[in-house]
């Protein structure tokens, strides 16, 4: 928890700094997600707000470099996961939606992938609803489809390189 306040402390000074015109402060992607995977470690009963926060801001930003990314939708997912909310796991079903409709508008490095879906079935585990298994074998049935397809493509440019050759 001191990792993530600490985090989060000096991401505020950052962006206080930035905003009184010191540029080489620029907040961007990678510092954003950064201190959203410490609050998602942190399982801070506030975790979960503050990751929302931040990737709606950074969803807001006009900043260029400030873009959210599979990496910083699977933190927000990972924080719910271990939250004690008692909607985490429907909210990171709700973040796995809005990663596919993204990657499937072009956004690519916002697709999910197995550690995202781990996170969402995680979040699913945790609660004690009468859906959840039926819903974690949902979730890991469209993992397994979307590794077999990976494979596929794999081996189809291998065999291509191989012809090549």
């Amino acid at each position: 928890i001191v990792a993530a306040e600490r985090a989060l402390s000096l991401f505020q000074r950052m962006k206080e700094l930035y905003h009184a015109g010191n540029d080489d402060l620029q907040p961007d992607t990678m510092c954003y997600t950064t201190v959203i995977s410490a609050l998602a470690r942190s399982g801070h009963p506030s975790a979960t707000q503050k990751a929302e926060e931040l990737l709606r801001e950074m969803q807001a930003s006009k900043l260029p470099n400030v873009r959210p990314n599979c990496f910083t939708f699977t933190s927000v997912i990972s924080a719910f996961a271990k939250s004690d909310d008692p909607r985490a796991a429907e909210r990171a079903d709700h973040y796995l939606n809005v990663m596919k409709k993204l990657a499937t508008d072009g956004q690519t490095d916002c697709a999910p992938n197995s550690f995202t879906y781990t996170a969402v079935m995680n979040a699913w585990r945790k609660r004690s609803h009468p859906d959840s298994g039926r819903r974690v074998r949902e979730l890991r049935k469209e993992l397994d489809r979307l590794s077999s397809k990976g494979t596929r493509k794999r081996r189809k440019h291998e065999t291509r390189q191989s012809q090549v050759s």
